[in-house]
């Protein structure tokens, strides 16, 4: 007689062959803590996904194997509204249990400065900070969700912190700080930041004798990747001969002279999303 594969078998199942049991309502971008009942399977799943999407377009799903726990955690999608919690069996062709759940906004709050120096760190404050790869960061205005500027502009949120440092610009203008939910990413709170232009300032000697030691006393943006440095008169911005990083200074930076007689400068540079030459000064090697 003719066989029936699982596919065309009916798959729904009842309460009593298999439950989902999971809260009703999550925050966006929280934990969904579950535990399932009913039949195992190595390609079994449990996940999350829109309300009436197909079933291959789920957000997030873990495995319903015996060698896996009842109890699994679910990243919560990132947009408010409405979802299911489905159970579905290898090669289904529709989810065979369905629980309605509803995501609602988690209250997402950021607060940072409305003005800082290119290139000087932040703080920026977050409220309800929420593990799950979650991020803060500068993007410019207007980009996608996801864009965030160098990675010293940006950081991962851990629950229970709620204080963030991250790295300016080292250009100036109009940006946003950004408390990003993933799942898709989503900006969940934004705050305007003007970058304005650094200040720096360099004192050095006008001339140095081949191969010496002299010092550098400087002053402008710190940490990061920030350097004072000795280049040919003309060359690209992130040209160096010698250099010291600003992170590591308190006000004076110790450079050795190039051993070639010549022109040369020192130069106070800016290094993040982009390299920036803040501030120079000519240098003369006898």
């Amino acid at each position: 007689r003719p066989t029936t594969t699982l596919a065309e078998r009916p798959l729904q199942l009842t309460p009593a062959d298999a439950a989902i049991e999971a809260p009703d309502q999550v925050p966006a971008g929280g934990q969904i803590v579950l535990r399932t009942r009913g039949p195992t399977g190595a390609r079994h799943w449990v996940g999350v996904a829109e309300k009436g999407a197909p079933l291959g377009r789920h957000l997030a799903y873990e495995w319903i194997g015996a060698a896996h726990p009842a109890e699994r955690k679910l990243q919560a999608p990132s947009t408010p509204g409405d979802y299911e919690l489905r159970y579905v069996l290898e090669n289904a062709e529709r989810a065979a249990l369905v629980r309605p759940l509803t995501v609602v906004d988690g209250g997402q709050a950021l607060r940072g400065p409305a003005e800082v120096m290119a290139g000087s760190p932040l703080t920026v404050q977050l409220g309800n900070p929420i593990d799950g790869g979650h991020w803060v960061g500068i993007a410019r205005i207007g980009s996608e969700p996801g864009q965030y500027l160098h990675h010293s502009s940006y950081a991962y949120v851990s629950a229970g912190q709620s204080e963030y440092t991250l790295s300016a610009p080292v250009q100036p203008g109009d940006y946003e700080l950004r408390y990003v939910l993933v799942g898709p990413e989503r900006v969940s709170a934004r705050q305007p930041l003007q970058v304005t232009p650094a200040q720096a300032t360099l004192t050095a000697p006008a001339s140095v004798t081949a191969g010496s030691r002299f010092q550098v006393t400087a002053s402008g943006p710190q940490g990061g990747n920030h350097w004072i440095g000795i280049a040919p008169v003309g060359s690209d911005a992130n040209a160096y001969l010698a250099y010291c990083y600003t992170a590591n200074i308190k006000d004076v930076c110790e450079l050795t002279a190039p051993e070639t007689a010549g022109s040369y400068e020192v130069r106070y540079v800016l290094q993040a999303d982009e390299t920036v030459v803040v501030a120079r000064q000519p240098l003369r090697v006898q």
